[in-house]
């Protein structure tokens, strides 16, 4: 599973706010564990840049090497190549999105911009191959 950052909107060394880091793959992933997106105390918090955020949610019976090996590239590139870097992991993620689409079930759109929600359980995520979720905030 991975919860990603559009890192082309604002550069920043892990756009992947899920998996925590890579090595989380052969440490500690359960399936049936919980996971905070982010973790723990942590928020993701609107700064002074005005715009859109937008954050895939993604999930897979099979281990998503290509992601993983793009977002490692991303993390590790000078800012001179980040624009790149962040343009070939978000070609990736679309390219998923597209190839799934027969199998992933059309959701709801879910409010977040306007709607300060507390306290919100997660919600279980179930699909036979894959699934996919674009969350998009939009800040003035």
């Amino acid at each position: 599973m991975f919860c990603v950052c559009d890192p082309s909107r604002r550069p920043r060394r892990n756009p992947a706010a899920f998996p925590y880091d890579t090595q989380q793959f052969t440490t500690d992933y359960q399936t049936s564990k919980v996971y905070k997106i982010p973790p723990d105390d942590a928020r993701f918090r609107v700064n002074e840049q005005v715009g859109r955020e937008t954050f895939y949610l993604l999930a897979s019976a099979q281990r998503l090497t290509d992601l993983e090996k793009l977002l490692e590239t991303y993390a590790a590139t000078q800012p001179a190549e980040q624009t790149q870097a962040a343009t070939n992991v978000l070609t990736e993620i679309r390219n998923m999105i597209r190839q799934y689409r027969s199998s992933v079930q059309p959701g709801r759109p879910v409010p977040i911009a306007g709607n300060m929600r507390r306290g919100v359980e997660g919600v279980e995520i179930s699909a036979p191959n894959f699934y996919s979720k674009t969350f998009t905030i939009e800040h003035h």
